[in-house]
């Protein structure tokens, strides 16, 4: 008997064609116009029935790698590409101090999860404002504001009215990944697909995408705890 395939998450919107996706969880997406009939989405899902199963051993194998991080004294937490040893400090009055490696108030011992995802979307609303800018200002485009949101599976967005959106894991990769986003998203503001106008405009705007890219393809799943 043949592995069945399970769509997790069927979108329909006003593009044009079928889009599937398998995400770094496993999951698989489709994306479909408007009246699309079941009966041929399920066809097509067929069709690419080896396509979906490949992808998403690949992604399976790719999460074994990165088991759950335990927030202990003496355990590692990464932050920009590197990984810091964690540190309970008794009266400390700052929450976190981060000084080649993570300080956190004793007390806080058993919250350290929530403390430290804190920490990171403060530290990646400070970067994404300000890579969004740097690059806005290179293309010559604005924006309305960037949003971080706790997105587990899609790095970035960017809305019909011009809101750039970014999971706040991008600041556990390395610098390099997190401008690579920043220069996706801005690039949307002038091309809302992903045609060859798209790409060259990112390439435009940061000339080594492709190198970032493809390390988030193969290591986005080491981005989560």
């Amino acid at each position: 008997m043949s592995e069945s395939v399970r769509i997790d998450r069927l979108i329909r919107s006003c593009r044009r064609s079928v889009a599937l996706q398998v995400e770094r969880d496993a999951t698989l997406v489709v994306r479909v116009p408007y009246g699309f009939r079941e009966a041929e989405i399920l066809r097509i899902v067929e069709q690419r029935r080896q396509w979906i199963l490949t992808q998403q051993e690949s992604a399976r194998t790719k999460m074994k790698k990165n088991p759950p991080r335990t927030f202990e004294e003496g355990g590692f937490f990464p932050f920009l590409g590197e990984e810091y040893t964690l540190r309970f400090i008794k009266d400390l009055k700052p929450t976190v101090v981060f000084e080649k490696g993570f300080f956190i108030r004793d007390n806080l011992r058993s919250r350290a999860k929530s403390v430290l995802e804190d920490w990171c979307r403060w530290q990646a609303r400070l970067l994404l404002e300000e890579r969004s800018a740097y690059f806005a200002r290179q293309a010559g485009l604005k924006y309305e504001k960037v949003r971080i949101t706790g997105a587990r599976t899609r790095w970035g967005s960017c809305s019909s009215r011009g809101t750039l959106s970014y999971t706040w894991r991008l600041v556990l990769a390395p610098v390099e990944a997190l401008d690579y986003v920043a220069a996706h998203e801005v690039a949307h503001l002038a091309v809302k697909n992903h045609s060859s106008f798209f790409w060259k405009k990112v390439s435009e705007l940061y000339p080594d995408y492709l190198k970032w890219k493809r390390w988030l393809d193969e290591n986005g799943s080491l981005l989560h705890f």
